[in-house]
């Protein structure tokens, strides 16, 4: 008996929620529009954490140690530059070097560039003696030779700007990183890929490489990017052709769409404005966004259908289709909130910060 009852008080209010939301729809469509443009305009404040911070938990030993070390050691953020010698070559000829010279004229295009180190500037502590006491255009291909026979004997130099067999040399440019913010960091690696690739042009027959931890973080962040921009359309376009396929309606299609952007726009937008920052594991949380956006969908438009096919009318079929659906799909929103909130019991932040997103 007390079973009864509480069907008839469930079915009851599934259905004035049915009521309610067919009676209201224009009204109610119009403030879901609203409220969406109002969230999507948070997407501007949406930010990326590259760090390694938010991989690890704070209770990681490993985090504490590496923290001990930059406070005992603070390291410069450094740029290396490579130059490559080609074949059996030394990068002691004069048009690697005339790279390497372009490069000290130029690397302070690079944002918080302090000071930069390469083999022309080098001075040998042993011997208190320069490598290059000349210009470079003063040196012949004989007198170049000699230079990288002195310079392959010096121990300094062949473990820190040279290689061994004088194939390769670095420029080490140090920064002034103190309070640098993330945007900040992220114009030092454009400007280094910019630079790398204005000294490739111009020096055609020199290969040209850069490294630094600036540059990991960037195309971290590109990926993520790219996750977002290109993935996540293919997902969208694949659920709603089977949508599409499996109900033999554009319509319903394009409703799904609709839905489902509205939903992905407006949870990206809510966190940017809540602070979230996107990592390498929470970039996915849009995608089972779109999943569960697509799930939910379904179970509306199914019994929507089956509806339209015994003869109801389009409001009715829909009325009879909410009234059904509003328990069990409320069900299953509960416990897959449940089910990622879970993940915040997770020692690492990024999967915490995955299962809050979602």
């Amino acid at each position: 008996m007390i079973d009864t009852v509480s069907k008839k008080e469930a079915t009851s209010f599934s259905n004035r929620v049915a009521d309610f939301t067919i009676a209201h729809r224009k009204l109610l469509t119009l403030f879901a529009v609203l409220t969406s443009i109002l969230l999507t305009t948070g997407i501007i404040r949406t930010n990326f954490d590259t760090s390694l911070e938010a991989l690890l938990t704070e209770s990681d030993p490993y985090l504490d140690e590496l923290l001990l070390m930059d406070e005992a050691f603070p390291a410069p953020l450094q740029i290396q530059f490579a130059f490559v010698a080609e074949g059996s070559d030394t990068v002691f000829n004069s048009e690697l070097l005339a790279a390497i010279d372009d490069l000290r004229d130029n690397y302070s295009a690079i944002p918080f560039a302090d000071r930069i180190t390469t083999i022309l500037d080098y001075v040998s502590p042993e011997t208190q003696s320069r490598l290059f006491i000349k210009t470079l255009r003063s040196y012949s291909e004989e007198d170049l030779d000699e230079l990288a026979d002195t310079a392959l004997a010096d121990r300094l130099l062949t473990a820190n700007l040279l290689s061994d067999d004088a194939a390769l040399t670095f420029a080490i440019i140090n920064t002034d990183s103190d309070g640098i913010s993330a945007d900040d960091r992220l114009d030092i690696a454009t400007a280094v890929v910019s630079l790398r690739d204005e000294l490739s042009s111009r020096h055609p027959n020199v290969q040209v490489l850069a490294n630094s931890d600036v540059m990991l973080e960037q195309s971290s962040q590109q990926a993520m990017v790219d996750d977002l921009t290109n993935l996540m359309p293919f997902v969208i376009l694949a659920c709603v052709l089977a949508i599409c396929y499996c109900f033999r309606s554009a319509t319903l299609g394009i409703c799904i769409l609709t839905h489902t952007l509205f939903t992905l726009l407006c949870t990206i937008g809510t966190l940017g404005y809540l602070g979230f920052s996107f990592n390498s594991i929470s970039v996915i949380a849009p995608l089972v966004l779109v999943i569960i956006s697509v799930a939910n969908s379904v179970h509306i438009i199914s019994i929507y259908k089956q509806a339209m096919h015994r003869g109801a009318a389009k409001i009715y079929a829909m009325h009879e289709s909410i009234s059904h659906n509003f328990q069990p799909v409320s069900l299953a929103a509960l416990t897959t909130a449940i089910g990622f909130s879970s993940l915040n019991m997770c020692s690492s932040p990024a999967v915490q910060d995955f299962g809050q997103i979602v």
